[in-house]
C-alpha cells in the first residue's frame, strides 16, 4: 500500500499550484513592503506544562499475567482438529489394508496426507506427482494465507487423494508405503507439539524475566514523557504542507490516477489508501486547522464513499465464494472481513470527530457495491454493530481478516472505532 511521510521526496506539482516566495509583499494601498520593513515572523507559543494524559493505576497493573499464552480456545480447536485427522488416519490405512481395489486403497492412503497415495504405485510419473502435491501444500497454504482463499488447501488434499486413485489403474500397490506412512506421521505430529511445548515454556521464562523490570520501565516513561505541545503552537513547515496538498487532491479526484493498482487482496489495496487518507486528514484538521472544513471535508467524504464501489469491493466477491464458500451473500461486514468493517469505521469515526459532520448515522446511508445487483446497505452505527455483534460470536474474541484467518494485529487499531 502506497504511504506517505515526510521522509519521502516530495510530490511533483505543477507550476500553476506552486507557491513562489516573493521578494516583495503588496499592502492594502499598493505599495510594496521590502524585506527590512516585514513584521517579524510570528513565533511559536511555548509549550505549556501539561500534565502527562496517562498514569500507572497500580504497580501490577502492567505486568504479563499468568494466563497469557496459555491458549485454552487454541488448544479446544487444536484438539478438535488432530481428533478429525486421526480419524482420516485411521480410515484411510484401514482402507489400504482391508480393501480389495487398487483405486481405493491408493484413494484410502492419500487421506493419511496429501499425495501420499503416489507412493503407493511406485512409479517415476507417480514420484513427480507425490513431489508436486508436497510443493503444493505450502503453496496453497500460503495463497490462502495471502488471499483468503481457503478452497485451495482443500483442493489440494482431496485433489491429490483422487489423483492417485485414477492413476493407479490395475497396477501393484506397495504395501510398505503404508506402514511408512503410518509411521512417520504420529512421530512428526509428535515432534511438532513437542517444540511448541519447548517455546512455550520459553516464553513463559521470558515472561517472569520481563515482570522484573517491566513496572520500573513503565513509571520511567510516563515521568520522562514529553508533555502536549500548547495550542495553536503546532504549525507544518512548506515540506509537509506539499504533502498534505498532494493528499488532499488524491481525496478531491475522481479517478483513480493517483493511486497504486496492484491487486484488491493484499496491502496495496486501494481500500488501505482511501482509508488511510481519510486517517491523515482528519488528524490534520484536528490538529492543525481545525476551523477549516471546505476541501478537506469534502476530499474525506469522496474517499470513503469511494471504498464502496465496485472497483474497491469486487475482490469480497471471490473471497466470499472461495474462502468463506458463500455463493450468494456477499455482505462484506456481516460476517468477518474486519479489514473492511474496523477500517472503515475507523476513518469514518475519525472524521465525524474532527468535521462534526453526522451524515453517515442516517439509516442506510452506506452502499456497499460488490457486483452488478449485488449492493449491500448500512451506516456507521451499522459498522460498529457489525464489530460489536463479530466480536461476541467469535471464541477468540477476535475475528478474522480474511475468510479463516485471524491476526492479533490487525485488530489492535478497531478498538478505537468503539
Amino acid at each position: 500500500m502506497a504511504t506517505l511521510t515526510q521522509t519521502q521526496t516530495s510530490p511533483q506539482l505543477s507550476d500553476a499550484t506552486k507557491i513562489k516566495p516573493k521578494e516583495n509583499a503588496c499592502t492594502s494601498n499598493g505599495s510594496t513592503l521590502g524585506p527590512s520593513n516585514r513584521s517579524a515572523p510570528r513565533k511559536p507559543l511555548a509549550p505549556e506544562k501539561h500534565p502527562v494524559p496517562f498514569e500507572v493505576a497500580g504497580d501490577t497493573d502492567c505486568l504479563i499475567p499468568e494466563s497469557v499464552g496459555l491458549g485454552i480456545v487454541k488448544k479446544h480447536y487444536q484438539e478438535q482438529t488432530l481428533t478429525r485427522y486421526f480419524t482420516l488416519y485411521a480410515v484411510g490405512l484401514f482402507a489400504f489394508y482391508y480393501l480389495q481395489s487398487p483405486a481405493l486403497r491408493v484413494l484410502g492412503l492419500g487421506l493419511v496426507f496429501p499425495g501420499a497415495g503416489f507412493t503407493a504405485i511406485g512409479t517415476f510419473r507417480s514420484t513427480l506427482a507425490f513431489l508436486l502435491s508436497v510443493i503444493m501444500v505450502p503453496v496453497s497454504l500460503v495463497t490462502w494465507f495471502g488471499i483468503g482463499f481457503a478452497l485451495f488447501p482443500v483442493l489440494v488434499y482431496f485433489g491429490s487423494t483422487i489423483g492417485a486413485a485414477y492413476a493407479v489403474g490395475d497396477a501393484p500397490v506397495i504395501d510398505r508405503a503404508g506402514i511408512v506412512w503410518a509411521i512417520v506421521l504420529p512421530l512428526a505430529i509428535y515432534w511438532t507439539k513437542s517444540t511448541a511445548a519447548k517455546n512455550n515454556a520459553i516464553g513463559f521464562s521470558k515472561r517472569s524475566q520481563r515482570n522484573k523490570y517491566v513496572v520500573q520501565a513503565v513509571k520511567d516513561n510516563v515521568e520522562n514523557a514529553t508533555p502536549a505541545p500548547a495550542p495553536g503552537s503546532r504549525e507544518l513547515d512548506l515540506k509537509t504542507l506539499r504533502f498534505m496538498q498532494h493528499i488532499i487532491e488524491r481525496g478531491l479526484s475522481d479517478d483513480y490516477g493517483y493511486f497504486d493498482i496492484i491487486d484488491q487482496f493484499r496491502e496495496a489495496a486501494i481500500r488501505y489508501q482511501l482509508y488511510g487518507l481519510v486517517d491523515a486528514l482528519a488528524i490534520f484538521q484536528t490538529h492543525y486547522a481545525p476551523n477549516f472544513h471546505g476541501y478537506i471535508s469534502e476530499a474525506c467524504r469522496n474517499s470513503l464513499e469511494k471504498s464502496l464501489t465496485k472497483k474497491v469491493m469486487n475482490y469480497w466477491k471471490w473471497e466470499s465464494m472461495l474462502g468463506a464458500f458463500k455463493l450468494n451473500d456477499w455482505d462484506p461486514i456481516k460476517k468477518d472481513n474486519i479489514m473492511v468493517s474496523g477500517y472503515l469505521a475507523v476513518a469514518m469515526g475519525l472524521y465525524q470527530s474532527s468535521s462534526g459532520d453526522r451524515r453517515y448515522l442516517e439509516k442506510d446511508c452506506l452502499e456497499f457495491v460488490i457486483d452488478d445487483g449485488k449492493h449491500y446497505k448500512t451506516d456507521y452505527r451499522g459498522l460498529l454493530q457489525a464489530l460489536e455483534n463479530n466480536w461476541r460470536e467469535n471464541p477468540f474474541c477476535l475475528y478474522p481478516c480474511e475468510p479463516k484467518w485471524t491476526y492479533t494485529l490487525c485488530k489492535i487499531n478497531f478498538y478505537f472505532s468503539l
